[in-house]
C-alpha cells in the first residue's frame, strides 16, 4: 500500500514549548532512485528528541514523554542550545534492537539508570537538527539542515551523527548482509520549504533486515 499526502507533521508535542513533533512516516512500494534523493539507515531503537542547554540534557519520546532519566549518557551533551531528532539504540549480538533496550526506558529511578548505563550502554544517533542556539530551523531545506548537524562535530561515545548515502539499493543490500533488524524501507520526500515532509514506507518483499531512510534534496 501506499500514501502520499502525509506531511510529516503529525504526534503530539512533547511538554517542552520548544520541541515540534517528530516527522513520521507512511507507506510506499520501493527504494527511490536519482540524483535528488539521500538514504540512510533507519535504526531500531527508540525515536528521540533530544533538547541540550548549557544546564540540562532533556530527552522525549516521540510520544512526548520525558526519559530523560533513564538515559543519563546523554547528560553530557550539555553545552550548546539544541534540538536534536534521532534514534536511541543498544546492540545486542551486535546489532542494534529495541529489544536492548526494553529495560531502560520505564526506568524513573537515577541509581538503576546509572547501572544500566555501565552494563547496556545506549548510543543517540542523530539524524536532524531542529533548532541552534534557539533559532528555529524548521523552515530550513534539508540540506541545509544537515550541513548544520554536521558542522556541530556531535560525535562521542553515547551520541553519533550516521552517515547519509547516494545509492539507496546498494544501502539496503549492505543492510540486509550486516543483519540490521527491521523489513522496511524507509523514504523520505522532503518538502524543504517547511519541515513539513512526505515519507513513504515500502516493505522489503523477503525476510531480509534492515530499514532504510530516503530524503529527496529540496533547495
Amino acid at each position: 500500500a501506499t500514501a502520499a499526502t502525509h506531511t510529516g507533521s503529525l504526534g503530539p508535542v512533547p511538554a517542552s514549548s520548544t520541541v515540534p513533533a517528530p516527522m513520521l512516516a507512511t507507506r510506499g512500494e520501493h527504494v527511490p532512485r536519482g540524483a535528488d534523493w539521500v538514504h540512510e539507515v533507519k535504526w531500531d531503537g527508540i525515536r528521540a528528541l533530544v533538547e541540550t542547554s548549557a544546564t540540562q540534557v532533556r530527552v522525549w519520546t516521540r510520544s512526548g514523554r520525558d526519559i530523560s532519566v533513564a538515559f543519563p549518557e546523554l547528560a553530557a551533551m550539555k553545552g550548546r542550545s539544541l534540538v536534536l531528532d534521532g534514534e536511541i539504540v543498544s546492540l545486542r549480538d551486535g546489532v542494534p534492537t529495541l529489544m536492548a533496550l526494553a529495560d531502560r526506558i520505564h526506568v524513573t529511578d537515577s541509581r538503576k539508570a546509572a547501572t544500566l548505563a555501565a552494563s547496556n550502554p545506549a548510543v543517540f544517533l542523530i539524524f536532524d537538527v531542529l533548532s541552534v542556539d534557539g533559532e528555529p530551523l524548521l523552515a530550513a531545506p534539508w540540506q541545509q539542515r544537515r550541513d548544520v548537524l554536521e558542522s556541530l562535530e556531535l560525535g562521542d561515545v553515547a551520541w553519533q551523527v550516521p552517515s547519509t548515502y547516494d545509492d539507496g539499493e546498494v544501502l539496503l543490500e549492505a543492510a540486509r548482509a550486516q543483519g540490521l533488524e527491521g523489513d522496511r524501507v524507509e523514504e523520505a520526500v522532503l518538502d524543504l520549504s517547511a519541515r513539513s515532509a512526505l515519507r513513504r514506507l515500502a516493505e522489503v518483499p523477503d525476510s531480509a533486515h534492515g530499514l532504510i531512510c530516503g530524503g529527496r534534496i529540496s533547495v
